[in-house]
C-alpha cells in the first residue's frame, strides 16, 4: 500500500477509462513519473476536469492506496495556453511528452528533469511564433538523452533525433505524424 502525498507535476498523458474516470500520467517534482486514476474527472461537475489537460502544470494530492493511486485533488498552476494555441509548438510538446512517458521509469524521483521540463515549457510558451523554438526543442531533446544516460545520435537534425528516440524506445512515436493545418 502506497502512502498519500502532495506534489507538483506536469500532465504528459491522459487516457479515458470507464464512463467517468481518467488515467493521468504526470512528471512530478518529488516522485518522478506517476500514474494515477482521477475518479469522476470526465463528469461535467468535476472540479478536476479542467485542471487535468495535457502539458498543464498542476499541484495535486494523491490518496493512500494500491497502484494506480487515486488523484483526489488538482489545482492548476500554469496552463501554457500560448503553447497549446500554436499547432507546431503543441505538436512538438506532445512529441516530447510521448517520449518522456516511454523513457521514464515510474516513481523514480528526478527533480532536475522536472525543473528542466518546466523551464522548457515556460520558454516555449513565451516564444510565440518565433523560429527559435526548433533550436530550443533540439537542445532539450539532446539534454534529455544525456540526462537519462542514452548516447546522442550521430546527426542532430530534428529528423535524426526523432529516429534515434524511436530506436531507443523500440516503438513508433505517434505524435510526430500529427497533421498541421498550415
Amino acid at each position: 500500500m502506497n502512502k498519500a502525498f502532495s506534489d507538483t507535476g506536469i500532465v504528459i498523458k491522459i487516457t479515458d477509462f470507464g464512463e467517468a474516470d481518467r488515467f493521468v500520467d504526470l512528471v512530478s517534482k518529488d516522485h518522478g513519473l506517476v500514474n494515477l486514476i482521477a475518479k469522476g474527472a470526465r463528469r461535467i461537475t468535476s472540479r478536476k476536469a479542467s485542471h487535468l489537460d495535457l502539458l498543464n502544470l498542476v499541484k495535486f494530492q494523491v490518496a493512500r492506496g494500491r497502484s494506480p493511486q487515486i488523484l483526489i485533488q488538482a489545482e492548476l498552476i500554469e496552463p501554457h495556453l500560448d503553447l497549446k494555441n500554436n499547432l507546431k509548438m503543441a505538436r512538438t510538446s506532445f512529441y516530447l511528452a510521448e517520449i518522456l512517458n516511454s523513457l521514464l521509469a515510474p516513481e523514480q524521483p528526478d527533480t532536475e528533469l522536472f525543473i528542466s521540463l518546466k523551464n522548457y515549457l515556460n520558454r516555449l510558451n513565451q516564444l510565440g511564433d518565433k523560429n527559435d523554438s526548433r533550436q530550443l526543442s533540439t537542445d532539450f531533446q539532446l539534454y534529455l538523452l544525456r540526462h537519462l544516460g542514452f548516447p546522442e545520435p550521430k546527426a542532430t537534425s530534428p529528423e535524426a533525433i526523432m529516429n534515434h528516440f524511436e530506436e531507443i524506445t523500440s516503438r513508433k512515436i505517434h505524435s510526430r505524424t500529427l497533421n498541421l493545418l498550415t
